[in-house]
């Protein structure tokens, strides 16, 4: 291991931490972290004014390290997806649940096992450990929405590797220009032009590969192409949200999308906006607004198809999750039905339990719902700040 100091922070980047860091007795990063671009940004923050000691591992130890980190962290977050989305927020016989486990498994165990697609996770891990389970998680859910809408199973493999590598010309783009921001909102135009072109960055970079196939690639490229182009325009950057329209010897319109690319992108949002809520002003919100938001645009970014595949199988209320109802009564969310936004519930006051999808609860409604306090989640927004990269 060596010592680092601060202003040599710079050319660090994928490189793993051999001891926790601590600033002022708080754990800030823990040992074998990898050092991507915004934890550089943090620490070099912190030692300004602290004194920090940072620790590397030598290249050989990196080495014998990082497969070991990746293979744990791929197969942990593929399956806290997977039981996130069958136990917290889906409805699923217990038959469905154990084909789409034994699926998304399967897939899990294919993409370990080539060299290429471990590469590719390798290097994104490094790049940053955020956008590595983001493009995973957006995997798990495609292919879940996939085997719901009776896709084949070699679409829904498809579809799952176009999900998988659909922000694979980040790499090269961060690669190629190493100080620029991971964080969207801090870049200039120039530099938001630049990234807008991972799509095709990506769709370019794959074009020998016989591993990837022609719908995986049309993911790729068409991702953030939006349904109705018109209305994409985002007055506050001067630029457009939907993208791309041309780059280079290709030329994309919407026509060129289909369900499958409707698919990843609705997945691709909803997963930016649910988990990467600190990028939206900073402010909490709720999964009502996120999946209203994803309705009401079924006809303007995603295609009302993909829309309402999305909002039939995955609900607005988590599993757990307090809720107010019309009756005045507050209750704990147990299970999902069928109708994913109608669950059995638990009432508070008596401990009672209703099936709101039966049709002798019809007339109770879920108002909101309440964190541990008592308040409403979420606060109202304007649809124009919701964006994702």
């Amino acid at each position: 291991m060596k010592q680092i100091y601060a202003d040599q922070l710079d050319y660090c980047k994928g490189k793993i931490l051999a001891r926790d860091i601590y600033c002022k007795d708080e754990l800030i990063f823990k040992k074998d972290t990898v050092l991507d671009l915004l934890k550089i940004e943090k620490l070099k923050e912190l030692s300004k004014e602290n004194l920090i000691i940072i620790l590397i591992k030598e290249d050989v130890e990196q080495f014998q390290t990082i497969p070991l980190i990746l293979h744990a962290q791929i197969k942990l977050i593929f399956n806290e997806s997977i039981n996130d989305l069958l136990n917290k927020y889906s409805f699923s016989t217990n038959d469905d649940s154990k084909l789409i486990k034994e699926l998304l498994l399967l897939f899990l165990d294919n993409i370990t096992t080539e060299d290429f697609f471990k590469n590719y996770l390798e290097n994104l891990y490094i790049l940053s450990h955020d956008v590595f389970s983001h493009v995973i998680r957006v995997a798990v859910l495609s292919m879940f929405l996939g085997i719901k809408a009776n896709y084949s199973k070699d679409i829904i493999k498809d579809l799952g590797i176009g999900a998988l590598l659909h922000d694979i010309g980040k790499i090269k783009i961060f690669t190629d220009f190493p100080k620029l921001s991971l964080e969207y909102r801090n870049y200039n135009y120039i530099e938001y032009e630049l990234i807008k072109t991972h799509p095709f960055v990506g769709y370019k970079d794959t074009e020998e590969n016989k591993l990837i196939s022609n719908l995986s690639r049309k993911i790729i490229l068409l991702h953030h192409v939006w349904e109705d182009y018109k209305k994409s325009y985002d007055s506050e950057r001067m630029t457009y949200l939907s993208y791309p329209n041309h780059y280079y010897d290709i030329k994309v319109t919407k026509d060129m999308k289909d369900q499958t690319v409707n698919i990843v992108q609705v997945a691709n949002c909803y997963d930016k906006l649910f988990y990467e809520q600190t990028d939206l002003d900073k402010q909490q919100v709720s999964r009502i607004q996120i999946m209203d938001y994803i309705k009401n645009n079924g006809d303007i970014i995603f295609n009302k198809f993909a829309s309402e595949l999305l909002c039939k199988y995955i609900s607005k209320y988590e599993v757990g999750s307090k809720v107010y109802l019309s009756n005045n009564k507050t209750a704990k969310i147990l299970k999902h039905t069928n109708d994913v936004d109608r669950p059995i519930i638990k009432v508070f006051d008596d401990n009672k339990i209703i099936n709101l999808n039966e049709k002798a609860n019809k007339n109770i409604n879920i108002i909101k719902v309440l964190n541990k306090e008592g308040d409403l989640i979420g606060r109202t927004r304007n649809s124009k700040k919701y964006n994702y990269m």
